[in-house]
């Protein structure tokens, strides 16, 4: 804690003293088990069977229903507020999305493999960006941490992430509405309608949602438009339960979405005291981006869950299936550095060719091209099918054993069509004006099917112990292919089989203390990273972007306790865990020499990536107290240490000193290994950029205002340390910071109308969270003499260095109704 302020520590203060005018309470003796903390009651789904929460021999963090509503969670990454140790990344592409849990990310644009951490809707396996892009109707969200997929799924070494949707209600009619608006030009309206067809056996529910914002709320100095997203969803919910022994749910989800966007910027002599003043100062905090052009994007989701449950004899048959498309269209500003000039309108006419793509997301997303503005489009529709069967126990087996044994299998299909731009000029002798725009079409297709046979079998020694163990059989095959201007590159095929294992042990001293170990291995097929589409590789360039398969061994002990009528509980936990051929990605991109064809080169930069050997340790505490019927407050802790204990990384090193360059600058080709194409060296250090931990303390306290309203406040603090980044570069350190969000309200004692008043970042706390240490960097070609037909490369560089940042203060008021079965 050293270096934070007298401040700071009283903004952390602030959330302790939310209930002080509660301390005459202190005597009242039933406490509110359905408060913002308390978990006592939660039932959860971690091991494939309704548990309470307290019983379950792992790390759980659980969000409920209420919990979302009351803290106005209405954007996916929002979740990451109430459990430490989670960080979710959207970028404002809307496709880069991921999750980092327990010190171990998952970076979706490494592209062609599983993720670290496993997303599942309903049960079933789901694309992070389906989840991120609308989030209303929500039952429950499990943040289950460690190695998981001897019950569930897909095998993750780090964790999965589970969210249910709200099922119709058998008996009752019912549904809410929920709006929200902010000062930051946004709103958000969602609601559901719930309707018993034929009571007792079938129901349908029908949920919406609409979110209009400013997205990053990062404006250009160059363009005019401000930026924007526009989400649309709808979901049909369908129950049927003919008899006491069938169950059939089944869903279908629609996202519509479309976002503009400018990638944010500050003036690299804000780092370099060296570099010059050239154009506008601009501060991280001024959010502002430099390109004449936008970014553009449009999402289309389609998401079917179906499941079946058949009890018989004690035994439960469970069937559970999904398939999703995704139609992802993109168009992304290839200026980066906005050195090439213009500020007319052009067409993208050309409807077939390389071009072919541009020319209709242009028409699609009502694009407006800047003349002097290369742009890089894709078109890409993942489509992804999964089916699981299993069977399992609901009474034990001769008084002793419960088992689950299944069957799993996964198809996944991501081909997409990229067309990229190069501005081509003059020689300076003919004027050095833009003559043309040079079109490089890239098409890739990648498939994936993993077929699984997994069980588990528990053993119960009287009340107290249990002993639980469980494998995973895994077959996996993929393939790939690229061309460049059609021309056909090398694709991979990936034929692997693996075997992943769980086993736990868990007593139960009292009733309200639970001791437990475990241990659990994991394995996921090797990362095949997308973005350098140079027409030759070298060696090296292909070893870094085409990765062995990973495997990790975790082991875990905790304690979950409770206290005072379990008023009071305090888990904690223990972990270490040991990788090898850890997927590492590079913090910032790394330079490397990019063959626009067999002949032309440029400088290009790619966040590659590297199998190194790594380890992590950590401890979580999760505590909560009900101090009265009124007031209650919790604290939950996270801290992961990941390390990676050597190997070697692609890295940035022009002075061939086998150490990454801190501030490279201004590169040339000449400065890049010829033969290798980019530099590596040798690596021991974070394997990971965030703060090895990180904490949240959340309070709320109510008080009856008239005989059916009560008034109530509620606070949430989360608490960053200062952390470093990239290692080798000085520019991206992270100061300590907090953020502090308050809400404030009324609502009718049986919670059918609410009004709330909030302000999330209530101090308006701002930090830079990533600075680039290479400025941004336009890639040209301009035409040579005698016969004008051949170009040469050049890397313009601008003075300005990419950064991303916390968000901003929002002020809102939301309003909620709901009635019968809600």
């Amino acid at each position: 804690m050293k270096g934070y302020s007298v401040a700071w520590m009283l903004r952390g203060a602030s959330i302790l003293v939310l209930g002080a005018a509660a301390q005459s309470a202190w005597a009242q003796e039933a406490p509110n088990t359905a408060g913002l903390n308390s978990d006592a009651e939660i039932i959860v789904t971690a091991r494939r069977k309704d548990e309470r929460l307290q019983d379950v021999p792992t790390s759980i963090r659980a969000i409920s229903a209420e919990t979302l509503e009351k803290l106005n969670i209405r954007d996916f990454k929002d979740v990451q507020s109430v459990v430490p140790g989670l960080q979710l990344t959207n970028g404002s592409d809307g496709y880069t999305t991921g999750a980092t849990v327990r010190g171990i990310k998952f970076d979706v644009a490494s592209g062609g493999t599983n993720p670290s951490v496993e997303f599942y809707l309903n049960d079933a396996p789901i694309a992070s960006n389906i989840l991120f892009g609308a989030m209303y109707d929500i039952g429950q969200v499990e943040v289950l941490r460690g190695p998981q997929g001897t019950l569930r799924g897909r095998a993750s070494p780090s964790g999965s992430i589970t969210v249910t949707t709200r099922k119709p209600n058998l008996q009752e009619v019912g549904g809410y509405v929920m709006g929200t608006v902010n000062d930051l030009s946004g709103f958000n309206v969602n609601g559901a309608v719930n309707l018993p067809v034929i009571k007792d056996i079938f129901a349908l529910r029908v949920a919406g949602y609409s979110d209009r914002g400013e997205l990053n709320r990062v404006y250009s100095i160059a363009n005019p438009l401000n930026p924007n997203s526009r989400t649309d969803s709808y979901r049909i919910s369908a129950r049927l339960e003919p008899t006491d022994f069938l169950a059939i749910n089944a869903s279908y989800q629609k996202v519509d979405r479309k976002l503009r966007s400018f990638d944010q910027v500050a003036s690299l002599s804000l780092y370099d005291p060296t570099a010059a003043n050239i154009g506008r100062v601009i501060r991280p905090e001024d959010r502002l981006g430099i390109t004449d052009g936008y970014n553009a994007v449009s999402q289309k989701f389609d998401q079917f869950n179906w499941s079946a449950d058949l009890r018989f004899s004690g035994q439960k048959l469970s069937y559970v299936g999904s398939h999703s498309i995704q139609h992802n269209r993109t168009i992304s500003v290839q200026d980066a550095a906005n050195v090439i000039r213009g500020n007319t309108p052009r067409t993208i006419a050309d409807p077939t060719g390389a071009a072919a793509v541009c020319a209709y997301n242009t028409k699609l997303l009502g694009y407006q091209a800047i003349a002097g503005e290369p742009v890089q489009c894709l078109d890409s529709e993942s489509a992804q099918d999964s089916n699981e069967l299993r069977l399992a126990s609901e009474e034990r087996v001769l008084g002793m054993f419960n088992y689950v044994v299944g069957g799993f299998i996964n198809h996944y299909s991501t081909p997409s069509n990229i067309s990229r731009e190069t501005a081509v000029f003059l020689p300076p002798a003919l004027g050095g004006g833009l003559a043309s725009y040079a079109p490089t079409s890239i098409i890739r297709t990648a498939r994936s099917t993993e077929r699984s046979l997994f069980g588990n079998v528990t053993a119960y020694f009287g009340d107290k112990t249990e002993l639980s163990g469980g494998l995973r059989y895994i077959s996996y095959k993929a393939e790939d292919g690229l061309a460049i201007s059609l021309v056909p590159k090398p694709g991979n095929n990936d034929n692997y089989n693996a075997v992943i294992y769980a086993a736990s042990l868990k007593h139960n001293f009292t009733d309200d203390i639970m001791a437990y170990a475990s241990v659990g291995s994991s394995w996921r097929p090797g990362i095949r990273a997308v973005g350098d589409f140079s027409a030759n590789q070298s060696a090296l360039e292909r070893s870094f972007l085409n990765l062995p398969p990973e495997k990790s061994t975790s082991y875990e002990v905790g304690v979950k306790t409770a206290f005072w009528n379990r008023r009071i509980h305090l888990n904690v936990s223990a972990f270490h865990q040991d990788f090898s051929n850890y997927a590492y990605r590079a913090v910032n991109p790394v330079a490397y020499i990019n063959y626009k064809d067999a002949t032309t080169t440029e400088v290009a930069t790619f966040n590659f990536v590297s199998a190194v050997p790594v380890k992590v340790d950590g401890v979580e505490v999760e505590t909560s107290f009900d101090i009265s019927r009124n007031w209650n407050i919790g604290a939950n802790f996270s801290y992961a240490n990941g390390r990676v204990t050597g190997g070697r990384i692609p890295c940035t090193d022009l002075n061939g000193d086998g150490i990454p360059d801190a501030n490279p600058g201004t590169i040339q080709i000449s400065q890049l290994p010829a033969g290798d194409h980019l530099s590596s060296c040798a690596y021991r250090g974070a394997a990971n950029t965030v703060p090895k931990w990180t904490a949240t303390i959340q309070s709320e306290y109510s008080h009856n205002i008239t005989g059916n309203v009560d008034g109530y406040v509620r606070g949430l603090l989360n608490i960053f340390p200062s952390y470093q980044n990239d290692p080798f570069n000085s520019f991206d350190d992270v100061k300590n910071y907090t953020l502090f969000n308050l809400y404030a309200g009324l609502r009718t004692a049986n919670g059918a109308m609410e009004i709330s008043f909030f302000a999330k970042n209530l101090f308006n706390t701002y930090r830079a969270l990533s600075v680039n240490n290479i400025p941004q960097l336009t890639s040209v070609q301009v035409l040579q003499p005698p016969t004008y037909r051949t170009t040469v490369g050049q890397t313009l560089t601008s003075n300005y260095l990419n950064v991303t940042s916390t968000v901003p203060r929002e002020f809102g008021i939301s309003l909620r109704y709901a009635f019968g079965s809600r």
